[in-house]
């Protein structure tokens, strides 16, 4: 066959890829543990990092940064065929509120505790590593306060029970104080008024609550 016509040949150039796999390390896309992403070979790394919605979550935790064995991604390029990045992660605050149940909060109302810290200690400890004591804690008359509680019954917090992943509140836990005398004022209809509560049975009343 003959070919009259020039026959004009244009060049096709392709990008060479190469691929960064996104490990969740402790956390989840979704249904899985990694996403893996094609990249132009030998771009910067840092410029085609995860980030925003696209990031990985982890129950507790919170997102810090990628690696690449160990170290911390800066000025590294996409060479290799394929290149692995980890997820790091720190774990979060969350607050534990403290419930008088039935007395008076003192200065102690909340407190931010880390995820998975152990509830005996954080319930008893300040910030600074000493007891809570004195104007710290709740006062109810006519009770001695005994401690904090998971519940309203009263149920024990061992160093079993962890900081769960959103608030918490824990419950005052009271003994009535047998030693001194109450005296219960029902309002007959108005707002509520506190017990008071006398050392003897011929103690003088003094100034009564009122509603």
């Amino acid at each position: 066959t003959v070919v009259n016509d020039d026959i004009v040949l244009h060049p096709v150039y392709t990008t060479e890829t190469v691929t960064l796999t996104f490990e969740a390390n402790g956390g989840t896309y979704g249904n899985t543990t990694t996403k893996v992403v094609e990249v132009p070979k030998g771009s910067k790394i840092i410029d085609n990092l995860l980030s925003g919605d696209e990031l990985p979550t982890r129950t507790g935790y919170n997102f810090t940064h990628w690696t690449i064995s160990g170290a911390e991604v800066h000025g590294q390029t996409a060479d290799a065929a394929n290149t692995t990045l980890k997820a790091n992660w720190e774990k979060g605050q969350f607050t534990l509120k403290f419930d008088a149940n039935g007395g008076n909060l003192g200065k102690l109302k909340e407190k931010s505790v880390e995820y998975e810290a152990d509830l005996s200690y954080e319930t008893t400890t300040n910030p600074a590593g000493n007891p809570y004591a004195g104007m710290d804690l709740p006062t109810r008359e006519g009770y001695t306060f005994k401690g904090w509680a998971k519940d309203t019954a009263g149920t024990a917090i061992t160093s079993s029970d962890k900081m769960p992943a959103h608030t918490y509140t824990v419950y005052a836990k009271w003994e009535k104080d047998n030693s001194r005398f109450i005296v219960s004022f029902d309002s007959n209809g108005g707002s509520q008024v506190p017990n008071k509560s006398y050392p003897t049975s011929e103690d003088h009343y003094g100034t009564l609550n009122t509603p």
